[in-house]
């Protein structure tokens, strides 16, 4: 029955891609337990790989979702599927995984926390923040600032961050950088040009983690000398240092350099996998219609 329909789906590339799952299932049936071992591996290997393989990824996930609906699930390691699909747009399927488990282990600090974390990935606020406050009642350590960051309860993580730097001889940069991150969401830019001064400390690689929060504090501020040294030390795949690099060339009259800029900026959002297909019809996320538009307004303020 597969083989009959070679011939069409060839010339028709969207009713091969129907016809997977269920091609799938019927051979996967038939198969030895050493066969689907081979299958299993592959599958492990290539959602575990680094590199960005967008489209085998969705159709492996696709599939993972279609043999669970027909409980026949294929046994891959959790966090690698969970990975996998909050890499490439599953998030609602690695959810019902975790759910499921967590229904055996009630229990499992891990898997409440790796709950709560999906629910942030989802935008679904009232569920992360219901379960959360159940969760601190139990687990003392739910109320730290890691967890309180997740939830984005930035007016909570702040103290949290000053007192563990006021308590530390030496400066610990997870702290520098929660406290800096907590400071730029409640748009508090003095307090965080107050830091510069240990920002300049700071060794490369680590400075380019804060980058961002630094240069949109000096740009607010007005701060354009600040701002210029700052951007020396943002990292290349940093979108708001991209835009603000093409701000602060259009306020320095260097116009090549902001068209380079928000080039770049485009390069950034078309080579990240923030969008994934459902259905056949292109899905893409809030959060690139609007950095494409500043990118689009920014163009316009150099014009």
């Amino acid at each position: 029955s597969i083989r009959a329909c070679t011939s069409l789906a060839t010339s028709y590339p969207s009713f091969a891609y129907q016809l997977f799952c269920i091609a799938f299932f019927s051979c996967w049936k038939l198969m030895s337990e050493e066969g689907k071992g081979q299958i299993t591996k592959s599958f492990s290997d290539l959602l575990s790989a680094s590199g960005t393989y967008d489209t085998v990824i969705r159709e492996i996930i696709k599939l993972l979702v279609f043999m669970d609906k027909v409980e026949m699930p294929i046994d891959i390691d959790l966090n690698i599927v969970v990975h996998a699909c909050i890499r490439y747009g599953g998030t609602a399927y690695a959810l019902h995984l975790v759910t499921q488990k967590f229904e055996d282990k009630p229990d499992d600090f891990e898997l409440l926390s790796m709950i709560i974390d999906l629910y942030t990935k989802l935008g679904s606020w009232p569920n992360a923040t219901g379960l959360w406050s159940k969760a601190k009642m139990k687990y003392a350590s739910f109320n730290n600032a890691e967890m309180l960051s997740k939830l984005r309860m930035w007016d909570q993580v702040e103290p949290l961050y000053r007192g563990k730097i006021a308590r530390s001889r030496e400066l610990d940069f997870n702290s520098f950088m929660g406290l800096t991150q907590s400071l730029a969401a409640l748009a508090k830019w003095e307090d965080i040009m107050k830091l510069y001064d240990k920002f300049q400390k700071l060794k490369p690689h680590e400075k380019s983690k804060v980058a961002s929060y630094f240069a949109e504090a000096a740009i607010k501020l007005g701060n354009w000398n600040d701002l210029n040294l700052i951007l020396y030390s943002s990292p290349e795949d940093s979108f708001t240092c991209k835009a603000l690099m093409a701000l602060n060339a259009i306020h320095n009259n260097e116009m090549n350099r902001a068209d380079n800029y928000i080039e770049d900026g485009f390069s950034l959002l078309s080579s990240k996998p923030v969008a994934f297909l459902a259905d056949n019809q292109l899905v893409v996320q809030n959060e690139l219609m609007l950095q494409c538009q500043e990118l689009v307004e920014i163009s316009e303020m150099k014009m």
